[in-house]
């Protein structure tokens, strides 16, 4: 049979796509906060957000967040989004450009 390695990788990159543009809806339906995983109101940061349409996945949820992390140039999601991020129209405009 035959067989490319790119070819997992293609699948992992649309995977990821998928979970972060999921993420950025997900935001914009609950609303996002800073400094938890989840408020008290069901509002999330960015890493809660991926966690939350990921949750039969883990392996997803990671592949997702190393891509965001790398596209905004940071080793942590949640640094990024308690540190950097002002609002939650930039969460969401993160998560959606680092998917094209």
């Amino acid at each position: 049979m035959l067989y490319n390695k790119d070819w997992d990788q293609k699948l992992n990159y649309k995977r990821a796509n998928k979970v972060l543009l999921d993420a950025a809806d997900y935001i914009h339906k609950h609303g996002w906060c800073q400094g938890n995983l989840r408020d008290e109101q069901g509002h999330v940061c960015v890493m809660g957000a991926i966690t939350a349409v990921t949750m039969r996945s883990h392996d997803d949820g990671t592949l997702a967040a190393d891509l965001f992390r790398k596209f905004c140039g940071t080793s942590s999601v949640g640094y990024w989004n308690d540190k950097i991020c002002q609002n939650e129209q930039q969460a969401i405009d993160s998560l959606l450009s680092a998917t094209l």
